[in-house]
């Protein structure tokens, strides 16, 4: 599935920021955001990372940790507000992200998007997709595009990249 998805070809260099951080939060840190517990990222942290730094130098977004419970299924669905984002899998322990074209079946075909360690991912989020979360909470990086840039697509994004 070539338009679900992009792997950017620059590893994150703020990994163990991220999670000293998240070591850090405590109950009170996290707000409701879309069926999220969400946690803005300082931007102490962002801006040690030249991707993220490039990015957010250019473009008006928001930067998130999206946290997901045990046991817990973000069903199928487009996302109503955003086009594209950038995700990065902080830590999990058996969690699954699924694509499909056609999730409005009782059967149908699905495509898996297997992070890979440190990698930020272009993600279309107009593809219908869903969050499978089994044991142990799933940690998200997030970027969230704001303001004018709400309009950029998956396709503008993935050639600022190659």
């Amino acid at each position: 599935m070539n338009n679900a998805y992009y792997p950017i070809p620059y590893k994150s260099t703020i990994l163990g920021d991220i999670k000293l951080y998240l070591n850090s939060l405590d109950n009170n840190s996290w707000k409701k955001y879309y069926n999220f517990n969400v946690s803005q990222l300082p931007n102490e942290i962002i801006y040690k990372d030249p991707i993220l730094k490039h990015l957010i130098d250019q473009i008006d977004l928001q930067v998130g940790i999206l946290k997901m419970d045990p046991y817990t299924c973000y069903n199928w669905h487009i996302d109503t507000d955003r086009i594209v984002g950038i995700n990065m899998l902080i830590q999990h322990n058996n969690s699954k992200c699924l694509f499909s074209k056609n999730s409005s079946e009782v059967t149908f075909p699905i495509h898996e998007l297997e992070y890979q360690p440190e990698t930020y991912y272009v993600f279309n989020t107009k593809i219908p997709h869903c969050v499978l979360n089994f044991e142990g909470y799933r940690y998200m990086l997030s970027l969230e595009f704001i303001d004018k840039n709400k309009i950029i697509t998956f396709n503008q994004l993935t050639e600022m990249f190659k």
